[in-house]
């Protein structure tokens, strides 16, 4: 009888698995966050008769009035957070490509997937 050999897989690099666990622990600990502000802000707002909504849309008055502990800044902070979750995860990427030499056009791929992000933000904010 004759005797059918696969080819092996191809080898896979070990640093791939670190930066699969990098990208990972980014989305988790982002996600995580952005959560646990929105229900602490959503708390804080509750607790002090507030109705919940929409600071100004503007980073920086999110961020100056969360640190006066304004419950719907704070709100406004983790749906920001989980906004840019998915800008940093391909961010984090573009880097991971650009490194490998293999990589090369995914980094450019994705490079350009950030490019046309910024300018849907830039769009939207001037909008």
């Amino acid at each position: 009888m004759s005797e059918t050999r696969k080819d092996p897989a191809p080898e896979r690099d070990p640093g791939d698995d670190s930066k699969d666990w990098i990208v990972g622990k980014l989305l988790l600990v982002s996600s995580l966050t952005g959560v646990i502000l929105a229900i602490i802000g959503a708390a804080i707002a509750v607790a002090r008769g507030e109705k919940l909504a929409v600071v100004s849309g503007r980073p920086l008055e999110v961020f100056s009035g969360a640190a006066r502990l304004d419950g719907n800044a704070i709100a406004e902070l983790g749906l920001l957070v989980l906004m840019i979750t998915p800008v940093l995860r391909i961010a984090v990427l573009t880097i991971f490509f650009a490194l490998e030499p293999r990589d090369r056009r995914y980094a450019l791929a994705s490079f350009f997937v950030l490019v046309l992000l910024g300018i849907g933000i830039a769009l939207g904010h001037a909008g």
